[in-house]
């Protein structure tokens, strides 16, 4: 894996090899739990985390809490940054409308964290990895 910003779905295994990785380049990483099966399960599960600002009170609005998780990982020092969600299937099967709003959330982060207009000049390197 380079050390670019993007999406990657893989299987347990690839996985593995992708967090050691990253670990050695000393990237920050972040953990979903496994079996999230509902839009208030994912939101907790963001919540819970991965850093929010501001904070998240309610799981009523896929907007605030992409602009919480935006906002959240900007503000982190660190400009290397991995997201693992294991177990993606799960919530797919149970909620995939819900599951392909939170993929759409998760897949606009990398592209709009790397922005330098958006990031006033402080981009982040973000990989999300979905693992199947």
């Amino acid at each position: 894996m380079s050390d670019t910003q993007g999406f990657i779905t893989a299987d347990s295994i690839n996985a593995e090899l992708i967090v050691c990785e990253c670990q050695q380049n000393g990237w920050l990483i972040y953990t979903l739990p496994s079996n999230i099966y509902s839009k208030d399960q994912f939101f907790k599960a963001v919540r819970d985390n991965l850093p929010l600002d501001p904070p998240l009170q309610s799981n009523k609005s896929w907007d605030a809490l992409a602009d919480s998780l935006w906002s959240g990982l900007d503000s982190l020092p660190d400009s290397n940054i991995l997201i693992i969600w294991p177990d993606t299937t799960t919530m797919k099967t149970k909620a995939p409308e819900d599951f392909a709003i939170a993929m759409e959330i998760l897949m606009d982060l990398p592209h709009s964290l790397a922005n330098a207009k958006l990031t006033l000049g402080k981009t982040k390197n973000l990989l999300i990895l979905c693992v199947i």
